[in-house]
C-alpha cells in the first residue's frame, strides 16, 4: 500500500520538477500534439487482441508505436522512473540484481487501486518523453507519414481526443480470460482481476472511430484493417 506520507512527498517533487522544467514541457507537449495529427490510437482493453492488429500493421510498412514497450524502458535499471517506483513501495519491487519485480508491481496494482492510479502517474511523463523522442527519431513531423499508437489506456485517460482516430479491439470477456491465462500463466481469477482494473471494452467501442473484431481469422483481420484505413480522414 502507498502510504499519505511517501504519496505526499513524491507529489511535492513532481510539482517542482515539473515547474522547474515547464518550458521544456511546454515545448514537448507542442511536438507531441502536432506528431498526433498524423497517428491512430490503437487501443481496448489487455488481452483484446491489438497485438496482433499491430504486428499486421507493421507488415503493411507503418510506425507502430507499443505504450508497454514504453513503459519497460521507462523503469529500466538505473531510470527515474524505477527511482521514483521505489521511492513509493520500497525495495520489495526489486529483483535481486535491482530490475524491477513486474510481478510483484502487478499484484500490488492488482489488488490496490490507489497504487494502480500512483505507478500511473509516475509513469506517464516518462512515457510521453519516449513517445516524442521515437516520434523525432522517425522524422514524423516532416514526412507527415501515418501512425499508429497502441496504448490499453487511451480512453481511461482521454488522451484518445488528442490523435486522428481511435480504433479499438474488440472480443468477449471470456476470451480475454483465456488469452490472458495463456499468455501469462495466471489463474483465472487473476485474469478477472487484472481485466477488472481497466475500463468495459463497450465502453471504448462507444468512443471509437473504428472497431475490429479480434476474435476472427487473420484473412478477415487484414479486411478490417483495410476498411479502416479507407476511412481515415
Amino acid at each position: 500500500m502507498v502510504t499519505n506520507s511517501k504519496k505526499n512527498e513524491f507529489y511535492a517533487k513532481r510539482i517542482w520538477d515539473q515547474f522547474s522544467d515547464e518550458s521544456v514541457a511546454d515545448l514537448q507537449n507542442k511536438d507531441i500534439a502536432d506528431c498526433r495529427k498524423f497517428g491512430v490510437g490503437l487501443s481496448g482493453g489487455v488481452a483484446t487482441g491489438k497485438s496482433t492488429i499491430s504486428g499486421l500493421l507493421r507488415k503493411r510498412g507503418y510506425l507502430v508505436v507499443d505504450a508497454d514497450d514504453l513503459a519497460r524502458r521507462a523503469v529500466e535499471l538505473g531510470s527515474l522512473g524505477l527511482d521514483e517506483l521505489v521511492d513509493l513501495f520500497g525495495k520489495k519491487i526489486l529483483l535481486a540484481d535491482g530490475n524491477l519485480d513486474r510481478d510483484k508491481l502487478r499484484q500490488i496494482i492488482t489488488e490496490d487501486n490507489d497504487a494502480r492510479l500512483a505507478v500511473n502517474d509516475v509513469l506517464h511523463p516518462h512515457i510521453e518523453d519516449l513517445l516524442l523522442e521515437e516520434l523525432g527519431n522517425r522524422n514524423i513531423m516532416e514526412t507527415q507519414q501515418l501512425w499508429f499508437y497502441e496504448a490499453a489506456l487511451l480512453v481511461e485517460t482521454g488522451n484518445y481526443k488528442k490523435y486522428r482516430q481511435l480504433w479499438v479491439c474488440a472480443c468477449q470477456r471470456s476470451t480475454q480470460i483465456h488469452r490472458l491465462m495463456a499468455r501469462d500463466k495466471v489463474t483465472h481469477r487473476e485474469a478477472r482481476q487484472l481485466i477488472d482494473t481497466q475500463w468495459d471494452n463497450e465502453d471504448k467501442v462507444e468512443v471509437a472511430d473504428f472497431v475490429i473484431d479480434s476474435e476472427q481469422p487473420i484473412a478477415d483481420l487484414e479486411q478490417q484493417i483495410d476498411n479502416g484505413l479507407q476511412n481515415i480522414q
